[in-house]
């Protein structure tokens, strides 16, 4: 089923075009929010992080085999389509990062090595 999901949504995601001025308006009196591809995939981002985070609670607290695998398994797909989302957006731009400074990796190396030694 996730797999569904993940294939039609990458399909749609690639098929689309971007036109700011045809997405939807929706106001009240007190807001004018404009929801574009953008705002959308953000917001199903977040939603299968949490999605992914749940899962893995699930998975650790397992009591038996099978209720673990079902959990893993659910877990694995949901990363999946986490990982085409975040592709999506990087390719277009709107998820970026920045690099590490070298000076950060090594403190942070060394914090964790002298973590395990003790």
């Amino acid at each position: 089923m996730m797999k569904n999901f993940s294939e039609n949504s990458k399909n749609e995601m690639n098929n689309q075009s971007i036109n700011q001025n045809s997405m939807p308006n929706y106001s009240n009196s007190n807001t004018n929010v404009k929801l574009d591809d953008r705002v959308i995939m953000d917001n199903i981002l977040s939603i299968v992080k949490g999605n992914c985070g749940l899962l893995m609670h699930g998975t650790i607290e397992s009591s038996t085999p099978n209720v673990h695998q079902a959990f893993k398994s659910s877990l694995d797909e949901s990363l999946q389509v986490q990982n085409e989302i975040y592709n999506q957006m990087s390719q277009r731009g709107w998820y970026t990062t920045q690099p590490a400074e070298q000076q950060k990796i090594s403190q942070t190396k060394q914090k964790f090595s002298t973590t395990q030694q003790s």
